[in-house]
């Protein structure tokens, strides 16, 4: 299993949710915070009008992180379809998979593949467990040595996007969409940076884009999205069936590499 296939979906998963756990966080307080760290791209023909067009897309790009921010705070859970592309640099060669995914505050995920083989993720929100039947083993990990600093921190409501990230607004192939990119402000050996594809009226994440350090790209589109569908604790409850291999440790992290 590669670790940057690993780090890169969890990634993807956490970062697509924006600050899910931060249901207390004020729309104000994240208009201020967005002022004082969101950078814009903008060019213009004369000073003038580069200034305008500056101030004109720092104001959009305010209101969309403010929409996301917002539309994820009243969240407490949700499940999706989606659809997963990796595309190895190197190689150019693709790996196209697909799912469904189920989140719940504050720190609960679970991906359940189902073409093109079957495997599991599940955190309870401690141990994170990648279950591959076919091979009959389960890696199993302290969640917060899962490669996952920056992510945990927004799944549990201690961080905003706008203090771990630069953020710009890109032009977007689609009229009903947005497209925001996210690069860490502190330089991150895992991940370049993050591109969300966000719905223009609802401030739904539709599509999240990760780089990794390699330059190696992880595709999550996600589709029938659910909110606050009262999800049962139990589906986040990982068991190991009999005659099934742990790896756990050390040895868990000999085997990303």
């Amino acid at each position: 299993m590669n670790k940057y296939c690993l780090y890169g979906l969890l990634c993807s998963l956490c970062f697509s949710i924006q600050v899910l756990a931060q249901g207390t966080t004020t729309q104000a307080n994240s208009q201020a915070n967005s002022q004082a760290n969101i950078q814009v791209n903008a060019q213009a023909s004369t000073q003038v009008n580069a200034q305008a067009n500056t101030d004109e897309n720092q104001k959009k790009l305010n209101e969309i992180v403010d929409g996301v921010q917002k539309y994820y705070a009243e969240i407490q859970d949700f499940k999706a379809d989606f659809s997963q592309k990796y595309t190895y640099k190197i190689y150019q060669r693709k790996k196209v998979s697909a799912g469904q995914v189920y989140f719940k505050k504050p720190s609960k995920m679970r991906w359940d593949y189902i073409t093109p083989i079957s495997r599991v993720f599940v955190a309870d929100g401690k141990v994170l467990w990648v279950y591959e039947p076919e091979e009959a083993q389960v890696f199993k990990r302290e969640l917060e040595k899962a490669q996952l600093p920056v992510a945990l921190k927004f799944m549990k409501g201690d961080g905003k996007l706008t203090d771990d990230f630069n953020v710009t607004l890109l032009p977007s192939a689609e009229n009903e969409q947005y497209l925001i990119e996210l690069k860490p402000k502190v330089v991150n050996g895992e991940y370049q940076y993050l591109r969300l594809t966000i719905n223009a009226k609802t401030y739904e994440v539709l599509v999240s884009t990760l780089i990794d350090a390699v330059g190696n790209e992880n595709q999550i589109s996600f589709m029938r999205m659910q909110n606050n569908q009262n999800l049962p604790d139990t589906g986040f409850q990982f068991t190991v069936p009999e005659g099934v291999r742990v790896i756990e440790g050390e040895e868990a992290e000999k085997v990303d590499e």
